[in-house]
């Protein structure tokens, strides 16, 4: 594994991966991550499947420090592989991102979190997926990745599915009205309050409708951006918590919310 020293870790490779077989449901990523997932998420594990899945042979790897440029290193995907679940460790409570091939072009997330010990990183296997890792931590922090690779479909819930797609359209709509007033002066004041204000609205039946865990984060979000004390280009101004957790939960079930500027090029 160039440009990547071997640590010591990789002696408990056997035991990290002996926990994870069997283990197939995607919840939300924890401690130890673009996208855009803040520290502290939750441990990210597949639901279990009606029948055992089969676990196809991997190797581990490990390094010390962040590995080469994107796309990293080289990570080997068995043949029939649909899932995976790494077990990624790392001490020190440094930062950490990990992203499995070229997510973004595929759609999924890197996943990310502290340094504080094992956590549990899932992501869809297809045969578009790159055969490469890509870790990011402070310079001289071990770390590991042992794979359990699945022939069992990644487990998308669908309710999360469905609501990070909903908000991903109204966080564009809030986005793209603080940038189209403050920055490129496309509009007044008058239609960012109106567009702000339509925003504020589907929020709210969003949180209202939600079948998923986000709803009391849509809320939360919701009178945050319906305050009349709001000012243009500070919605996100105390909805940091509230919008951490529903990237979390949403790159955790590999449909992360992506924006959609209207300007700019």
């Amino acid at each position: 594994m160039a440009a990547s020293t071997l640590s010591p870790l990789a002696t408990t490779v056997r035991s990290a991966t002996a926990v994870l077989i069997g283990v197939v449901a995607a919840v939300a990523l924890g401690g130890c991550a673009t996208g855009s997932a803040g520290e502290g998420a939750g441990d990210s594990t597949p639901s279990a499947a009606a029948t055992a899945p089969t676990t196809l042979p991997a190797e581990a790897v490990s390094g010390t420090g962040s590995t080469p440029e994107f796309p990293g290193v080289d990570f080997p995907i068995p043949a029939g592989a649909q899932s995976v679940v790494i077990a990624f460790s790392c001490n020190g409570g440094e930062h950490f991102s990990v992203e499995l091939g070229d997510s973004m072009a595929l759609g999924q997330a890197p996943l990310s979190g502290t340094c504080d010990g094992t956590r549990s990183l899932t992501w869809p296997v297809s045969e578009q997926t790159g055969a490469t890792l890509y870790v990011v931590v402070a310079d001289g922090v071990d770390w590991m990745a042992a794979p359990t690779f699945l022939t069992a479909p990644f487990a998308y819930d669908e309710a999360l599915t469905a609501d990070c797609a909903s908000f991903a359209e109204i966080s564009s709509a809030l986005f793209n009205a603080d940038e189209g007033f403050t920055t490129y002066q496309a509009f007044g004041e008058d239609e960012w309050r109106a567009r702000v204000d339509a925003a504020s609205a589907d929020l709210q039946e969003l949180a209202e409708a939600a079948e998923s865990e986000l709803a009391d984060e849509f809320s939360d979000l919701q009178g945050i951006v319906a305050d009349p004390a709001r000012t243009p280009g500070a919605w996100v101004a105390g909805t940091e918590g509230a919008n951490a957790a529903i990237q979390q939960a949403c790159n955790a079930n590999q449909t992360p919310v992506v924006t959609v500027a209207e300007f700019g090029g």
